[in-house]
């Protein structure tokens, strides 16, 4: 079997451009909903890689301003499975009234003038836009539940920081305060 490669080449073309449009249309989809989220967390990854410690004040400020974020992010999650959910929704309206239109074609005789194969192919491409916009959405939705997830996971990162520094520096303070007991002492 030998492959045409300019045939090869202009599919791969072809899906390059396909993929290219769908990304930019769900990174935008994605940035709508979590940009402030993705500003924060950059904020956060740029100041906990630093030669220098993170300062307790930064991390405290850093865990609440995520904790309130995470609030908010969760009706994004929301807003966008409703969208998945709807597009979903169209897109199987949409291939179901293209399949029962196609169908309805009938010959002189009453028989449908096409296979089920033929039928189906016909509604799947009627369907097209509306099953790319369900990948939008599914895609955008899956994305940005994973950041927040690990926005979640970063706000345990900080808690335990917190934890700890406040054990040190509560440690710090008893041996601080510790009178030390000098043999031949008597108390």
């Amino acid at each position: 079997m030998q492959l045409d490669n300019n045939i090869l080449n202009e599919k791969v073309a072809y899906v390059d451009e396909s993929v290219t449009e769908f990304n930019e249309i769900t990174e935008r989809v994605i940035k709508e909903q979590s940009a402030d989220l993705d500003d924060l967390m950059q904020a956060i990854h740029y100041a906990v890689t630093q030669e220098n410690a993170i300062s307790t004040d930064a991390v405290e400020r850093y865990y609440a301003e995520l904790s309130s974020l995470v609030y908010f992010m969760s009706e994004r999650i929301e807003k966008l499975n409703v969208f998945k959910d709807v597009s979903k929704a169209t897109a199987k309206e949409a291939y179901n009234k293209a399949y029962i239109k196609f169908c309805a074609e009938k010959d002189e005789r009453g028989k449908s003038i096409r296979t089920v194969n033929e039928n189906t192919a016909l509604a799947e491409t009627d369907a097209q836009y509306e099953t790319v916009m369900q990948s939008i959405y599914g895609n955008a939705y899956d994305a940005v539940k994973l950041k927040l997830d690990l926005a979640l996971e970063m706000l345990s990162t900080l808690k335990h920081i917190l934890k700890r520094r406040m054990n040190e520096e509560y440690m710090d303070f008893q041996m601080a305060n510790v009178k030390p007991n000098i043999a031949g002492d008597k108390e």
